[in-house]
């Protein structure tokens, strides 16, 4: 008897585990898009108000991925500032 009380009460903790993990799951998935979300308002707000200071912010790109978003090459800053005012 008390056998199948443990057993059922382990059922109800893995579906309580399970329904914690997809809410969990969820809730992640909606600060994920909440935060894309202001990401793309403050890109278009400074994109539109202050197109000199993104210049200047993509010119500090590194990564490869975040250069090529841009159009850049994907030298980095580095290989940007060495090609201003070098002409071979």
């Amino acid at each position: 008897m008390q056998s199948d009380r443990i057993a059922a009460i382990d059922r109800q903790l893995e579906m309580l585990k399970s329904r914690r993990s997809q809410l969990v799951a969820r809730a992640t998935v909606e600060q994920r898009r909440l935060r894309t979300r202001q990401a793309i308002i403050l890109g278009t707000w400074l994109m539109t108000n202050h197109p000199d200071l993104v210049d200047e912010i993509k010119n500090q790109l590194q990564r490869p991925q975040d250069r090529k978003a841009f159009g850049l090459d994907e030298g980095g800053s580095d290989a940007a500032a060495s090609h201003g005012g070098q002409d071979a």
